[in-house]
């Protein structure tokens, strides 16, 4: 029985199996999918998801929060999103090395933002997600008093010792955040690990992603996922942004200062609204 494991989901058509350019021995591969037929694809082994939500990302998000439960045969996994390919034996290595060091998890440092609030206005700005979804769950970070610039991490590529009580810890309390609020894994990844006292070590060098590591390769997504409408009138207070991205800072903070209201989004509706009658009188 190998103890490591490399290992990644598809879900619906966004993605085709990519096969790693550079496979390693001490490794298995498994890749679990909710079309693909059960079997091998190259290097992979395909296992069908028993999980099903009406939000298509958090199938996979469930997969890549559960290895405990998913992979017990195996002692240390390494997540990768499936447009991620491995191609150098650095990455292996790499591996092997926190494994023997006893980290417990490692993954990628975020090179924009050392900050959740800033990666949310972001999601905000891409409407990679709706208005209501970041607010409530900023609101959720005031109550629980989460500090600004609390460190930030790329969550593609991530290693873990998910045979490890902590970690198991920590897999659960960001999957429960995950599916109860954003799908966008990264806004609760560092939230989850304070929880737990956990530290996450750098998988890469510092200053690297998996977009410049020599020894991966980025492709981009089969189907990328369509976006919000700016013109929908959820989006209440990012209208006023959209218009005017001189203001960015102005916004930033009205949403800092809405997420520690009470009843939040009555409050992002109220100041949206102001500044559309504001905007349309010129």
């Amino acid at each position: 029985m190998k103890r490591y494991v490399v290992y990644s989901a598809i879900v619906g058509q966004y993605d085709k199996p990519l096969q790693p350019l550079a496979v390693d021995e001490r490794f298995d591969y498994v890749l679990f999918s909710d079309h693909l037929p059960e079997g091998r694809n190259g290097v992979w082994q395909i296992r069908r998801i028993d999980y099903s939500n009406k939000i298509q990302p958090k199938v996979a998000r469930y997969v890549k929060t559960h290895p405990e439960t998913l992979l017990p045969e195996y002692e240390a996994s390494l997540w990768m999103d499936a447009n991620i390919r491995i191609k150098g034996k650095n990455i292996y290595d790499r591996f092997v090395e926190l494994f023997e060091k006893g980290c417990l998890i490692a993954a990628v440092k975020h090179t924009a933002y050392d900050c959740v609030y800033n990666e949310m206005f972001s999601v905000l700005d891409f409407q990679f997600e709706s208005e209501s979804v970041v607010v409530h769950w900023g609101h959720l970070l005031r109550k629980k008093d989460f500090h600004k610039h609390a460190g930030m991490f790329e969550t593609g590529l991530m290693y873990r010792k998910h045979s490890d009580i902590c970690v198991k810890s920590f897999d659960a309390i960001w999957w429960k955040y995950i599916e109860a609020y954003s799908k966008r894994d990264q806004l609760s990844f560092v939230v989850s690990l304070n929880e737990v006292c956990l530290v996450c070590a750098l998988f890469l060098p510092e200053g690297k992603t998996v977009r410049d590591s020599e020894g991966l390769e980025f492709v981009k997504h089969a189907n990328e996922s369509p976006k919000f409408n700016p013109s929908d009138k959820k989006a209440w207070l990012m209208h006023h942004y959209y218009k005017h991205h001189e203001d960015k800072e102005k916004v930033f903070n009205l949403y800092y200062w809405i997420y520690g209201r009470h009843w939040p989004m009555l409050w992002a509706k109220v100041i949206g609204q102001y500044y559309r009658i504001v905007d349309r009188l010129g």
